[in-house]
C-alpha cells in the first residue's frame, strides 16, 4: 500500500514539473513546485492547479474562426491554406 501512495506522490510531483515546464516557468520553479508536491501533495498539486498560468498558445474557438477539414486545427482570419497539413481552407 505504501508502494501506492508513493507512486501517486512521484507521479504527481512529475506532472507538476512537465506541466510548469510547458506553461514556460523556469527549470528553478518547475523544480520548486515538483519538490513542494513531493513533500506534500494534499497542499501543493490543488495550489498548482488553482495558480497555474493559461497556455498562451491555446487559440479562442469564435465564430470567425476557420477549421481545416484535414487535420481540424483551427485559424483566425482568412488564410488560404493549413499550415499544417497543407490543405486549401477555401470554401
Amino acid at each position: 500500500m505504501k508502494v501506492i501512495g508513493l507512486l501517486i506522490v512521484f507521479c504527481g510531483a512529475i506532472w507538476v514539473f512537465c506541466d510548469a515546464r510547458a506553461r514556460e516557468k523556469s527549470i528553478f520553479v518547475a523544480l520548486m513546485w515538483s519538490f513542494g508536491t513531493l513533500i506534500f501533495l494534499v497542499v501543493f498539486l490543488p495550489l498548482w492547479l488553482i495558480t497555474r498560468p493559461k497556455k498562451n498558445n491555446q487559440i479562442m474557438i469564435t465564430a470567425k474562426s476557420k477549421h481545416c477539414t484535414s487535420c481540424g486545427k483551427s485559424y483566425e482570419g482568412t488564410p488560404s491554406f493549413c499550415t499544417n497539413c497543407g490543405k486549401s481552407l477555401s470554401n
